[in-house]
């Protein structure tokens, strides 16, 4: 008997789509976890709770819907040269209000055209601006742009205010790419005539996660060291710093089992840092007469990962599981006064 599912994401209460053959999927459970203490580093909050991001090309309809079906929160989609038309696709039979969505540049200077393209998607669909939430970004240390302008203030879920550190440490040393990310963001602040508050609560930032794991996990607790050093610096209070972990591609090898179980510790590294987001690119599986599709698999393992990490293991009930230790709190500490005497130079 075949099974039809239905989605929040859907645009029509009524519509109904199929899942691809071999997928079953499973009502998930979320039990509320206690609430976490108000001055915990990895400012983790029961009712924000950790998202994976995937990225999905333009003409993946049936992949997003079945992707919804099993969970997914939060996708990434490059913005291409017939971005109007090719989201109208993307996004058929979906709500966008259910999902955040991030808009992936080939340079800064688009975040303009994609905004102006995006309201008229808006239009086309009858679909409130404000009901989107997400970022314009581009891979650069550097914000896609400060755009104030009316057309932006439409849009008052997504922002261009995304910073990124280069993918590994092997190119550039940890600590640098921690001041390469906090030196533009207070060059943006500064150039900004947004309230510091009001800013700091619209950036969004990416440090990735390598090999190196645990040298990556210091990277990323010295990260939330600086950012409360800023915040209580600029007396804006505790603000949560939205921040999301992408997986470097580089930490993957050629065995499938093993990318696995190394996307498996990779995302319990990004979580236990205080990551809000985790960005996943496809987990490496080669195809075969039993796999036909590895992006599918892969998008379903990694959906699971997260599943199984949030429901079977509670990662998300534990606020700050690092706090106390003293590699962790040691090396971060010296990794955050090594860039912040750089940052303030």
């Amino acid at each position: 008997m075949e099974k039809i599912y239905d989605h929040p994401a859907l645009k029509d209460e009524n519509l109904k789509w199929m899942l691809s053959e071999g997928l079953e999927t499973h009502p998930l459970h979320q039990i509320d976890p206690e609430k976490s203490p108000e001055k915990s580093l990895a400012f983790q909050e029961p009712e924000s709770d950790w998202k994976f991001v995937m990225p999905f090309r333009m003409d993946e309809n049936q992949a997003l819907l079945n992707s919804l079906s099993t969970g997914l929160q939060a996708i990434e989609v490059e913005y291409t040269e017939n971005f109007y038309a090719d989201l109208l696709k993307l996004l058929e039979g979906v709500h966008p209000k259910f999902i955040e969505i991030h808009f992936a540049l080939q340079r800064p200077e688009q975040a303009a055209k994609a905004l102006s393209d995006l309201m008229k998607f808006c239009k086309k669909r009858k679909i409130t601006p404000g009901e989107f939430t997400g970022t314009v970004r581009s891979n650069t240390s550097s914000p896609t742009g400060l755009i104030d302008t009316g057309l932006a203030a439409q849009f008052p879920g997504i922002s261009t205010l995304f910073f990124s550190a280069p993918h590994t440490g092997v190119e550039k040393k940890r600590s640098f790419q921690l001041t390469e990310v906090f030196r533009s963001l207070l060059s943006a602040m500064e150039r900004s005539k947004e309230d510091d508050a009001v800013f700091l609560k619209r950036s969004h930032f990416r440090l990735y996660l390598d090999n190196d794991l645990l040298a990556d996990m210091v990277k990323i607790r010295a990260f939330n060291l600086i950012w409360a050093l800023i915040t209580d610096e600029t007396g804006t209070g505790a603000i949560k710093p939205n921040l999301e972990v992408g997986i470097s591609p580089s930490a993957f090898g050629k065995d499938p089992y093993n990318n696995l179980i190394a996307a498996t510790s990779l995302a319990i590294g990004a979580i236990t840092s205080g990551a809000g987001r985790i960005y996943f690119p496809h987990i490496p599986l080669e195809k075969s007469e039993k796999l036909r599709d590895p992006v599918a698999f892969s998008r379903r393992m990694t959906l699971n990962i997260s599943h199984i990490l949030r429901l079977e293991s509670h990662f998300n009930k534990v606020a700050d599981p690092l706090a106390g230790s003293h590699f962790f709190e040691t090396q971060a500490t010296r990794m955050a006064e090594e860039a912040w005497e750089k940052i303030t130079s």
